[in-house]
């Protein structure tokens, strides 16, 4: 009997989320009202509104919260939909964006936009949604923050300070330590120009990796921006504390990306405005090439090596031209 309730039960939770329908949800929460059933009834509230957040149920949703639901138990991963099997199956579904009427619902009762489960690597929901500029303006309208201290995520942090050594070569890590990556540095992956630039004028702090991950990223656009608009350096050394070093150009000439010809045009912008490709930037006793030419000489990264020797080339040429003085004759 307990077994065929328990089946009935999830039946319906289902189907009510399927369908949208809060009358189905009331008869779910009748079973799970009944002495010594095996979910209470908040139990099963609080899993069917995360379930009804993720597949975009926005009655069922309204309907839970009205009945008590914890919506700051909504994490902002939570918001995204669902690929499980209550989500229909459909191609051109963007599954790596919330619905904004579930969002209005959630703020609607309270929810705060810069929830998140630090816990788990979560992230607050604006560093999730930077590749859709209605929905990064939607988050700031709402309080959003660009600048988030408690934001720790599991993923490597870097510097661009250099360590410092003790006398006896030992590397103290206090002078660089791995701090997390700002939202300017996640902009850099896959948010427009025009959002970084939101952002930034909103204050949100620039990541001291931000021109490598855009060159790692192949974002030629966003790589001009930075390079152009924003001014940071083409020849930047990132300090992989008790590893290597890296300037942008050697993310270019490390394999995959140094024979990949996706990323010629990245490699011959940043050497057009000045990036070395022969700058030392490693550490003794640093296992990687100390400049970006010997590490692609050392992968065999083709595209690297052929994009800075037709770099070359061409300096070679302009300089040859402005050495030849001009014999043209004038008309007297």
């Amino acid at each position: 009997m307990a077994a065929s309730l328990s089946a009935k039960l999830n039946e319906l939770r289902a189907e009510a989320i399927t369908k949208d329908d809060p009358s189905l949800m009331e008869q779910a929460i009748e079973i799970a009202s009944q002495p010594n059933f095996r979910m209470s009834v908040q139990d099963l509230i609080k899993r069917t509104m995360r379930r009804a957040t993720a597949n975009g149920a926005t009655k069922v949703l309204t309907y839970l919260l009205d009945l008590g639901a914890d919506v700051e138990a909504v994490r902002s991963h939570e918001t995204f939909p669902w690929t499980g099997d209550l989500v229909e199956n459909d191609a051109d579904y963007d599954y790596n964006k919330p619905h904004m009427d579930v969002l209005e619902i959630l703020v609607a009762h309270g929810w705060d936009v810069n929830t998140y489960d630090s816990d788990q690597g979560g992230t607050p929901l604006l560093w999730s949604v930077l590749r859709y500029p209605e929905l990064v303006q939607w988050c700031l309208d709402h309080g959003a923050r660009v600048d988030d201290p408690d934001y720790r995520p599991h993923a490597l942090g870097y510097s661009c300070d250099p360590p410092q050594f003790t006398a006896d070569g030992t590397e103290t890590r206090h002078s660089a330590p791995r701090g997390p990556l700002t939202i300017l540095g996640r902009a850099a992956t896959d948010a427009s120009v025009e959002t970084f630039e939101l952002l930034r004028a909103r204050g949100a702090p620039m990541d001291p990796r931000t021109l490598h991950i855009a060159t790692e990223c192949g974002r030629l656009d966003m790589v001009r921006h930075l390079v152009d608009v924003v001014g940071l350096d083409v020849n930047a050394i990132e300090y992989h504390l008790g590893d290597c070093c890296a300037t942008p150009l050697c993310y270019l000439a490390h394999p995959p990306r140094g024979n990949n010809e996706n990323y010629r045009a990245v490699t011959t912008f940043l050497l057009e405005r000045g990036a070395n490709p022969d700058l030392p930037s490693g550490l003794p006793g640093c296992p990687i090439m100390d400049s970006a030419n010997l590490c692609a000489q050392q992968f065999h990264s083709e595209v690297f090596l052929n994009a800075v020797k037709a770099w070359q080339a061409k300096q070679q040429s302009d300089g040859a031209d402005e050495g030849v003085p001009d014999t043209k004759q004038t008309d007297v």
